[in-house]
């Protein structure tokens, strides 16, 4: 235990050391920039908003109207 509390104030040295500090966040900034890559995913494309575009069909003309459109047609001939 003695030899344990004579190193301590070399233990005190070396982890207070500008080396070994630099070093250290070094290897903290590498790890997080590893950790970062490693979990990488690319953001989904954003689609574009397409306008809505209403289309409105037209009814199909009844039986009876075909039918008067087509004497009106042959009323102009005889004329």
């Amino acid at each position: 235990m003695k030899a344990l509390l004579a190193q301590l104030p070399l233990l005190k040295n070396v982890l207070t050391d500008y080396r070994v500090i630099i070093t250290f966040v070094g290897f903290i900034l590498v790890l997080i920039i590893a950790g970062g890559i490693a979990n990488y995913t690319k953001k989904p494309r954003k689609q574009k908003k397409k306008k809505n575009i209403i289309v409105v069909s037209q009814p199909a003309p009844a039986q009876e109207g075909e039918e008067g459109t087509e004497t009106e047609g042959s009323a102009e001939e005889t004329e």
